[in-house]
């Protein structure tokens, strides 16, 4: 009996991409450190086949853009802290872009 599986991202359905981006989303940023530095280190090790790597590879890079952008935000928080006429540090209102 042979069996057909399909793949889990059809290019009509990007149902399974966006539950990716909102699960990537929900992982804090020292996470995301941990788990990219875990991906060098098995990408360095040599010891994975082609595909395996290229796989680790990918998931890399979703990890470091998500730190990227994790960076980003903390950023432009601390952007947000001016000094008010009297010298005092005022918090401003920090709208998501």
């Amino acid at each position: 009996m042979v069996s057909v599986v399909e793949p889990l991202i059809r290019p009509d359905d990007t149902s399974g991409l966006i539950k990716e981006i909102i699960d990537m989303s929900d992982i804090k940023f020292d996470e995301a450190i941990k788990k990219l530095e875990k991906i060098v280190e098995a990408l360095e090790k040599g010891e994975l086949s082609l595909e395996d790597a290229l796989d680790k590879y990918e998931e890399g890079v979703k990890f470091a853009n998500l730190c990227t952008k994790k960076l980003e935000q903390a950023e432009r928080k601390v952007n947000i802290l001016s000094r008010s006429e009297n010298g005092k540090l005022v918090r401003k209102p920090f709208k998501e872009e």
